[in-house]
């Protein structure tokens, strides 16, 4: 079964509503024309019958005469049967033989004049107490006529009203759908090859438009996520390419002469082992970036002592970095949260600080709250952030000025899972860095991640636990943050 395209269904649509208001339109006009003949017909039969009796009553009999001089001018025929006595106001209309029994009704007859007519029967008694048999009848061939025309005029009319709502309709829908066919030919010209292109909004300034605005807003969202996308792609296999080169370039000397070499068969081992983990730990941040975009992370909140964990944290960054001051200080406070999440967190804020302090730098991390929230700030005295990179420094892959960090090891995926985990926590996430002097991040987290009213067991539990994987990457203890 062929189907019709929307624009041609349109046209017909509109033509069949605009024939069907037609004709119901001209059924009512003909139907009002009709009544009003009637009653018409009957009230001139009604006055013919007072005339009548009238002249009966005061002189015994009538003739046409008595009609004319009353001024009935239509065409009316009156029979007196008794008096056997018959005439008409016009000379066309004349009667049928036969005899007339029917009394007092109102009936459309041809079989007592000669042409159609609409005919009132009823009894007299005169004043000399002679009964009389009376009839009026009325032509209505003119009136038939009239109706004949102009039902013959209206069935004209609604066909040639079809066609040219047919034609209009067309015309209208072609118009409509100018627009929309001028956008959809500029989506079908757009791939992955011309993301960038966009669709020419009509500017009328309805719906067409907010639809074409739409669109845009659409193709700017996928265009931005089409452009994140390949930079991630790009970035991941650049990221991933150095440590496989530097594994590479040892395999292929200890496959040539260095594993006859004891210090350089030690050496290549280590660089091995090492790019080997950070390789690893590249590979675990992406997958949980992946896990988390893909609502595949498993949020478990739980309560504990904050302060508790931030120690535990402190304690164990300390025994890594030993070249650094790792200061800790606060009250304890029960929070409702994801543990392994925040320890995460922890050791994303101390891996990064350490990464931009220099031999005996401080890193300083304290907790404070309130009746509702926990604040955690880690404080360096390390490089600082450019104001330029305050606002970058939270996308995947950024590293704040490559030239101060070509030495620091890091794909710049850290503060981007720190900033999910806060995200998932419902809690915000700030920074504030004087260059050469500090950096302050700033976390503020509700203490009861289950009381949270946005936030619906559909997000706290979005899939069976059993369908996640709950381990996060955590990483090596010894690991620098990629930012």
């Amino acid at each position: 079964m062929m189907k019709l395209k929307l624009q041609t269904r349109i046209t017909i649509i509109y033509a069949l509503i605009f024939t069907l208001v037609l004709f119901a339109i001209n059924a009512a006009v003909f139907l009002i024309i009709r009544f009003y003949n009637t009653s018409s017909d009957s009230v001139d039969l009604l006055k013919t019958r007072q005339i009548v009796e009238e002249v009966l009553n005061q002189k015994g009999t009538i003739t046409k005469q008595d009609l004319d001089a009353h001024g009935i001018r239509f065409p009316v025929v009156v029979i007196l049967r008794s008096k056997d006595q018959s005439f008409s106001s016009i000379e066309e209309l004349t009667l049928r033989p036969g005899p007339v029994t029917e009394t007092m009704r109102f009936r459309e007859l041809d079989d007592v004049v000669e042409q159609r007519a609409v005919v009132l029967r009823w009894d007299h008694m005169t004043p000399s107490r002679e009964p009389l048999q009376m009839t009026v009848a009325k032509s209505i061939e003119q009136n038939n006529f009239n109706r004949t025309v102009t039902l013959i005029t209206m069935a004209v009319a609604s066909l040639l009203g079809m066609l040219l709502s047919l034609v209009v309709g067309s015309y209208m829908s072609h118009e409509s759908f100018k627009s929309i066919n001028s956008m959809r030919k500029s989506v079908e010209g757009m791939d992955a090859k011309n993301m960038h292109a966009r669709i020419v909004v009509p500017p009328t300034g309805d719906e067409l438009t907010d639809l074409g605005n739409t669109f845009n807003s659409l193709l700017d969202r996928l265009d931005a996520a089409y452009t994140e996308q390949s930079k991630f792609v790009s970035d991941a296999s650049h990221e991933l390419r150095t440590p496989l080169t530097v594994i590479k370039g040892y395999v292929d000397l200890l496959s040539r002469w260095g594993k006859e070499d004891p210090e350089i068969l030690e050496e290549s081992i280590q660089a091995i082992q090492e790019e080997t983990g950070n390789m690893t730990q590249l590979v675990e941040n992406l997958l949980f970036i992946a896990k988390g975009e893909n609502r595949k992370l498993h949020v478990e909140p739980a309560r504990f002592d904050l302060m508790e964990l931030i120690s535990a944290v402190c304690t164990e960054s300390s025994m890594n970095l030993v070249d650094r001051h790792i200061e800790c200080s606060g009250t304890s406070v029960d929070i409702v949260a994801d543990r392994k999440m925040l320890k995460q967190l922890l050791r994303v804020f101390i891996e990064n600080s350490a990464k931009f302090t220099g031999l005996n730098g401080t890193i300083r991390i304290t907790l404070s709250h309130d009746a509702s929230e926990a604040v955690i700030r880690i404080w360096d005295d390390g490089d600082g952030i450019a104001p330029e990179d305050l606002n970058r420094i939270f996308e995947r892959f950024y590293v704040a000025d490559k030239a101060r960090t070509k030495n620091k090891s890091g794909s710049g995926l850290g503060l981007s899972i720190a900033e999910w985990i806060v995200d998932v926590h419902h809690g915000t996430l700030s920074v504030r860095s004087v260059v050469g002097e500090f950096t302050e991040f700033t976390v503020r987290l509700p203490l009861d991640l289950s009381m949270d009213p946005n936030l619906t067991p559909a997000k706290l539990f979005p899939m069976p636990a059993e369908e996640y994987e709950k381990e996060l990457p955590l990483g090596r203890p010894n690991a620098r943050l990629e930012n």
